[in-house]
């Protein structure tokens, strides 16, 4: 799946450079376009991620848990092909994500626009069934700790239980059966997830100039360009 994202040059090029674009010989247009992709595009994809922000400059939504960052991973699988003298594809690499069992650019396209679904119960059912080995987490703990949970004492009574036992101790499953009685809440037939877009895939125009300038520079067929007004960019 691509993530299409369109520029139009006479947006932030000025006359000259567009009539440089213009009479360049299509083997180097498509150099350029390449290394605009590959060098420029990803790239700037990576900054995005790092100060974890949009194109735009303005912050991501924050975690619904914990203070992680991220999808640093996402920009290390882009790859530039399919150039030619009128356009390069910016794209995720082919394959698939043990992980999640996810397409790269299925999950790709998730995080860049976002995405609500519904799950039912029985995709849950199922769903636990396929992770019975996983270990009660943190957050579920966290919550048996606050609904007062206690567990055997081997004596025939019960003992409050700390986290670091229930993470050891309860299964995902057991957990969240042990969570849903005690906080006394009725099972649902189905539930919204919503994913939050966080935009990483683009630039703005002041950035793709400044792209343009430091790769026709490169392929050395640039217009007036100073040193100094693509250093550090």
């Amino acid at each position: 799946m691509r993530i299409k994202v369109d520029y139009n040059p006479d947006e932030f090029l000025a006359a000259n450079e567009k009539l440089a674009l213009i009479v360049m010989p299509d083997a180097k247009r498509k150099r350029l376009l390449y290394r605009l992709g590959k060098r420029g595009i990803i790239q700037q994809a990576k900054r995005n991620v790092r100060s974890q922000q949009a194109p735009d400059g303005k912050a991501w939504a924050k975690r619904a848990r914990g203070k992680r960052r991220m999808l640093t991973s996402l920009p290390q699988m882009l790859t530039a092909n399919d150039a030619t003298a009128e356009r390069v594809v910016v794209r995720f690499k082919y394959g698939v994500l043990a992980k999640s069992g996810l397409p790269m650019g299925v999950l790709g396209r998730i995080q860049q626009d976002g995405m609500t679904t519904t799950q039912s119960a029985e995709q849950a059912k199922a769903w636990s069934k396929a992770s019975s080995t996983k270990k009660c987490t943190r957050q579920q703990a966290r919550k048996l700790r606050k609904l007062g949970y206690k567990r055997p004492n081997g004596e025939g009574g019960y003992a409050r239980a700390n986290m670091a036992w229930m993470q050891e101790n309860l299964s995902w499953r057991q957990a969240g059966l042990i969570i849903r009685k005690l906080d006394g809440s009725t099972s649902k037939k189905s539930w919204q997830i919503r994913v939050p877009g966080r935009e990483f895939l683009g630039a703005r125009a002041q950035q793709l100039k400044v792209m343009i300038a430091r790769e026709m520079q490169a392929i050395q067929y640039g217009w007036d360009v100073k040193a100094q007004d693509i250093k550090g960019k």
